[in-house]
């Protein structure tokens, strides 16, 4: 009896759509932290933080764990991460139960042990942005630190000398509106400053813009379909225009190259996908979750996908399709039902 209520409750949960998932907190520990000298390390230089709690998690100090020295960085496994993470949460109050910890190792460095390096495809500005104040060029610079989600200090940006009269307006007591026409290799804004209720100042400026930041570069030739390894890049800092968006680096290990990347390449987000974690004929344990019921069963993939895909599968107990969105290899999180002479009929054209 116990058997038969179990399967009802399986097959009433394959059909419930949408199939409700309790979130949890994660920690994804990156493969390179960089550290400041003298500074806490907060948990969210360690590791990328999700889940409902991941703004308070990640400003937690985590203490007691070797910190790097010049020219010395510090590798971390989880194992060893994982008591100092625990011990600084419930120092703060906060339960670990359910708390969820990926990823293989952290390499602390100090932050300015790593390379900065202007490569090819950036484009050429040999002195910092000036500093934001009150002028329209400063609130330009402003306006550019916003587009790139970066600090006014990691940009370097090359104004034209023609709009110097208007770059220099002060801002103080006036009115100014300043609005990005257009992003590229130079960035387009449209400046119109008001004192009072009279137009005092209007013009179009385009501005050259690089954004320092944190790169994997290929350390050697990596071939087209390659999984990548942390021993196939190195980190380090570049200046880089805003038209090219470097891939996060503690995301990169296990990703797949669309295309072949030379020796010296910085690897972009565009050139990475996630790998193949199922292809027809695989095994993948499937979490069937409704209403605060969780039961896990397996099932065969009848498509191909990659992690975070639906794919279609098939029930080795009930015999049934299921639509399943696919986790780690041979994991996945059932999200419906699926017709499997429909997926069959798909397949065989």
């Amino acid at each position: 009896m116990t058997q038969h209520l179990a399967t009802i409750i399986a097959l009433l949960s394959l059909c419930m759509i949408p199939v409700r998932v309790y979130a949890q907190d994660s920690l994804q520990v990156r493969p390179l932290a960089r550290i400041k000298a003298g500074q806490a390390v907060l948990l969210g230089d360690l590791a990328t933080v999700g889940g409902p709690r991941a703004e308070q998690l990640r400003d937690i100090a985590v203490e007691g764990i070797p910190l790097p020295a010049s020219g010395r960085p510090e590798v971390l496994t989880i194992a060893s991460l994982r008591p100092a993470i625990e011990a600084a949460m419930l120092k703060r109050g906060i339960d670990v139960g359910g708390l969820s910890i990926g990823g293989s190792a952290c390499r602390l460095v100090l932050a300015e042990d790593i390379p900065v390096r202007a490569r090819s495809g950036a484009t050429s500005a040999s002195s910092p942005a000036p500093s934001a104040g009150s002028t329209v060029r400063g609130m330009i610079l402003a306006k550019a630190a916003e587009i790139a989600d970066v600090e006014p200090a990691d940009l370097r940006v090359t104004f034209d000398q023609r709009d110097h009269a208007l770059l220099e307006k002060a801002t103080a007591g006036r009115t100014v509106a300043i609005h990005s026409t257009g992003t590229g290799e130079r960035v387009g804004f449209s400046v119109r400053v008001y004192e009072h209720n009279t137009l005092a100042a209007q013009g179009d400026v385009r501005v050259g813009v690089v954004v320092r930041r944190l790169c994997a570069v290929a350390r050697t030739n990596i071939d087209r379909a390659s999984v990548l390894t942390g021993s196939d890049f190195e980190i380090e800092e570049q200046w880089l225009p805003l038209t090219r968006t470097p891939a996060a680096t503690d995301m990169i290990e296990g990703q797949v190259a669309k295309g072949r990347l030379a020796a010296g390449d910085v690897i972009e987000a565009r050139h990475l996908q996630d790998p193949v974690v199922a292809k027809p004929g695989d095994q993948i344990m499937v979490d069937c979750i409704s209403g605060g019921i969780l039961l896990r069963t397996p099932a065969v993939a009848t498509t191909a996908g990659r992690q975070g895909e639906v794919i279609v599968a098939e029930s080795l107990e009930w015999r049934r399709g299921i639509l399943v969105k696919l986790g780690k290899p041979g994991q996945g999180v059932a999200v419906g039902p699926a017709d499997l002479k429909k997926n069959s009929r798909r397949s065989a054209k």
